[in-house]
Order: structure tokens, then C-alpha cells, then sequence
């Protein structure tokens, strides 16, 4: 084994020669010591203490602890015994630089103090990386490893750690109140607060009011924490990969009982915009993400709570709260938030009323449901009308009868709806997408999502199944609910 220093810092790696010539060459290493010639450094010493202290063991997933990162780069912290991991994919360039996520300075305390990482490579291989920051541009400082590696950028998944490394404060709260509703029968598998900065949406001053509306309900409420931007990620199920394996929610505020048999989860959505028609059109969205997540959680104490700037109406009344209920949420608008801004801890009579009347949709036909208004077909006019028709055709050449471009109203919130296809009593409902000019790396997330509301969809409109048709630049994807 040898040890060797470059100019970013100092590595402990078995090398072959021509590894070591290359380095000569190009004058990227300043020394090398033998260690079985005990050239010692304060490196070297530091290093083998480091290593003697770690045992890398098979990580699981009941070990997971939190979770992010974003776009290529992902990664999950783990517990084993006393020590920390950290499990991280990303992207090595061409100079053997491996860019951390910045979003992990933001759970330990002592972050990149201690000079060496423990590093294990996917090829099993176990080395010794010192840290560095690099200045990316005069704002940003990113952490990085170097490995000595030059070649072509490729992908890359390690696992690091370090015995010195401690959790701050506020992911050991965080970490408490995970272990506290896992408890009480929430099936979290990870859980994480203040993931990304607050007031991010368009709107900043509704989402401030929103947060205060909240702190003044909720402040004679003992032990009770408000949490923004958190990440919940449930315990994973096998047909996981069709869905989103984690939700980002704006306002989480969990309600422990001391006993822990009636604890509930209050998830917060804020809805914001500057078009209010589109802010109504958006907003189921949210409740279909709330809803799948309750789902996934297990457990019938979760609350999912959407407010939004913005009122759903018919005939120039009101019928936000009833869409609400009928969707099984508690849905805020505009004119029900003034008056709770006025008087806050009604909201707390919210809950207790959404806990005593929300009671289970009967999934009676989407033509029998007297809550379901067909009024009309809308004008379809837009870039995927070429590929509705594709789809209505594939339809009827399976024997379905086929209603396309309809337009449904149910509580006032209305739905625009591809096709509504029929086939021996049973009908389906089918979304059509197309994104043959969208990048791969944003589809797949895109498809989750259209499932999701397709799922909501399926579910609120009583249709006995659903179909979703994504065309991409080189197939087409079809996928059955």
C-alpha cells in the first residue's frame, strides 16, 4: 500500500506503477512514501487512525436516517451503531473531482472540520480522501473529493465517513420526532426539516401570512413543532419505481400524543400565484401529492391542508371547503383565510371537524354520482391534440367507446379530461402527454407526477381504472393505474 500526496491533498490506495509514473509526469504529485519503510507523516498518521476506526458494513435500509440532493447528485446518511455514513451518487469529472452536495453541510455540526474521509468506491475499494473547497464562482464554495482519476466524466457512487462526525441540533430533533411517529404507526422510512431555504413562492408575502397563521394557532398547544420545507420519504413499498419515493412538503407539524395512540400529522401545502385561474388548476396538484403520501404513510391520522390564495366557485359562490371535503382534505381559500388570520385557533376546529365528518368517497359511477357535473366538451386546439386522437383510436380499436376532450365540473372544481373510454360497464379515465421535446432527465419525474393526479383523478371521479400515454422522442410509454 502507498501513501501519496498531490496538490489537492493526501490519499492512502494501493497504485500501480503506471499510476505513479503518470503522476511523475505530470507533475501533479509532490512526494511519495513507503509505509512499509515507515516514512511517517502527520498525513499518514492521522490517516491510518482514521481508517483503524472504520468498518464498513452492508448498509440497509431500515439504517436510513435522512435523505436529498437534486437532479444527478443524491444522497442518503445512515446509522450504523454509533458511526455515520454517507451514501452519495453523483459525478466524477475528468480530474477526479467528486462534487459533494451542499445540502449536507446543513445536518452536522462539524462538516468537513476533520481533514480525512473514510471513502469506500463501488468497485468495493476503500481509500483514504482528504477534503478541499474549491471556488466554483465568488458566491458559492463547493466541497469536493479528489480521487486520483483521469478519464472521461462518468458516474459515480460512494460511501464516506468519518468517526468524528456529530448531527446538529436540529436534525437531532428532527431525527426524535422521526423516531416518535414511527412509533405512534407512521411508516416513515426518513424524515428532514429546512431541506431548502423558505419564502420560495412567487407570492412571499401569502406564504408569510400563512406560516404566522399557523404559529398563532398552534402557540398554546404544548410541544408542538412547526416545520418548514421537510422531506418525508415512507417506508418503500416494491412497485415504488412508478411513483415519487419521497414528498417535499411546506409546513409539516406533527401532534404527538404522550401515549402515542392518537398522534396526527398535519401536512401543509401552500398554493401561491399571480393567475388565479391557474392557481385553482394547480391546486390539485397538491392534493393529489398529500393524499398519495397519506396513503403511503399508513396511517389515518395524517391531515393533509391546502391554502391557496384563491377561491373555487360556481355561480359566484363559494364552494372551496366543500370541494374539500369531498376530496378529503382540508382546503383553505382565500376568503375562509382572512377570517381565520382574524381568529386563529379556529382552525383547530377545522381539524376536529374534517377528523369527525371525512368519511371514505363511495366510489359510485363517475354517470351516477350526483356530485359529478359532464358539462361539455372543451375545444382541444393545443400541441398533443395530433396525439389524443392517436390514442382515442388505439382506444376504439380495443372495443372501447370512447368520450374525448370532456369537461367536468364536481363541487365546482372543474376537470378537463382526454378521454373517458367504456368497455363492458367499466370505464377507464386517460391522460394524454405529450413531451417528445422534453429532456430525459426531467420525464421521468414528469410521468410520476402525471401518475399521481391520475391516480387522485381515478379516485375522485369513481372510474373503475386508469391510463396514462406519454409520448417521448423515441416511444411511447403507457401506463395502467
Amino acid at each position: 500500500m502507498t501513501i501519496y500526496n498531490n496538490n489537492y491533498g493526501v490519499y492512502i490506495s494501493p497504485l500501480k506503477e503506471d499510476v505513479k509514473d503518470f503522476f511523475k509526469a505530470k507533475q501533479i504529485a509532490n512526494c511519495f512514501f513507503q509505509i512499509n519503510r515507515k516514512y511517517l507523516t502527520d498525513h499518514y498518521i492521522q490517516a491510518n487512525d482514521t481508517i483503524k476506526k472504520t468498518n464498513f458494513s452492508f448498509l440497509k435500509e431500515r439504517d436510513i436516517l435522512l435523505f436529498g440532493g437534486e437532479g444527478q447528485t443524491f444522497f442518503e446518511i445512515y446509522k450504523v451503531k454509533k458511526q455515520i455514513y454517507i451514501k452519495h451518487k453523483g459525478k466524477i469529472d475528468r480530474f477526479g473531482r467528486f462534487q459533494l452536495s451542499s445540502e449536507l453541510g446543513r445536518y452536522f455540526k462539524n462538516w468537513f472540520r476533520d481533514e480525512l474521509f473514510v471513502v469506500m468506491h463501488q468497485d468495493r475499494k476503500t481509500i483514504i480522501c482528504s477534503k478541499v473547497q474549491r471556488r466554483i464562482s465568488t458566491k458559492k464554495i463547493t466541497k469536493v473529493l479528489h480521487f486520483h482519476y483521469y478519464g472521461e466524466p462518468k458516474e459515480l457512487e460512494i460511501i464516506m465517513t468519518n468517526p468524528a462526525l456529530e448531527f446538529n441540533e436540529r436534525t437531532l430533533r428532527d431525527l426524535n420526532i422521526k423516531l416518535k411517529l414511527v412509533n405512534a404507526g407512521f411508516k416513515i422510512s426518513a424524515f428532514n426539516s429546512y431541506y431548502r431555504p423558505e419564502n420560495e413562492h412567487k407570492d412571499k408575502s401569502f406564504e408569510k401570512r400563512v406560516k404566522k397563521l399557523l404559529v398563532d394557532c398552534f402557540k398554546k398547544v404544548n410541544k408542538t413543532s412547526i416545520l418548514p420545507e421537510v422531506r418525508i420519504k415512507p417506508i418503500l413499498i416494491p412497485n415504488m419505481e412508478d411513483y415519487q419515493e419521497y414528498m417535499c412538503i411546506d409546513v409539516v407539524i406533527p401532534l404527538i400524543d404522550s401515549l402515542q395512540k392518537k398522534s396526527n400529522l398535519l401536512l401543509i401545502e401552500i398554493k401561491t400565484g399571480d393567475s388565479k385561474g391557474k392557481i385553482v388548476k394547480g391546486v390539485e396538484h397538491d392534493i393529489a401529492r398529500l393524499l398519495y403520501l397519506k396513503s403511503k404513510l399508513g396511517n389515518p391520522n395524517v391531515i393533509p391542508i391546502v391554502v391557496f390564495n384563491d377561491d373555487i366557485k360556481i355561480n359566484n359562490s363559494i364552494t372551496t371547503k366543500e370541494f374539500g371535503m369531498y376530496a378529503r382534505v382540508i382546503l383553505i381559500g382565500f376568503s375562509e383565510f382572512q377570517l381565520l388570520e382574524k381568529e386563529p385557533t379556529h382552525l383547530l376546529d377545522r381539524i376536529n371537524e374534517f377528523k369527525n365528518e371525512c368519511l371514505p368517497l363511495e366510489k359510485n359511477s363517475i354517470f351516477e354520482n350526483s356530485d359529478i357535473e359532464i358539462i361539455g366538451n372543451r375545444v382541444s386546439n393545443h400541441q398533443g391534440s395530433e396525439f389524443e386522437s392517436y390514442v382515442s383510436d388505439v382506444l376504439k380499436s380495443e372495443n372501447f367507446q370512447v368520450i374525448s376532450n370532456v369537461l367536468i365540473r364536481c363541487c365546482g372544481k372543474e376537470f378537463e379530461i382526454d378521454h373517458l373510454a367504456t368497455k363492458n360497464g367499466r370505464t377507464s379515465i386517460v391522460s394524454c402527454k405529450d413531451r417528445s421535446n422534453w429532456k430525459s432527465t426531467t420525464l421521468k419525474e414528469e410521468i410520476k407526477k402525471y401518475l399521481i393526479i391520475l391516480l387522485f383523478r381515478k379516485g375522485i371521479l369513481g372510474t373503475h381504472k386508469g391510463r396514462l400515454y406519454v409520448k417521448t422522442k423515441n416511444k411511447i410509454i403507457v401506463k395502467t393505474l
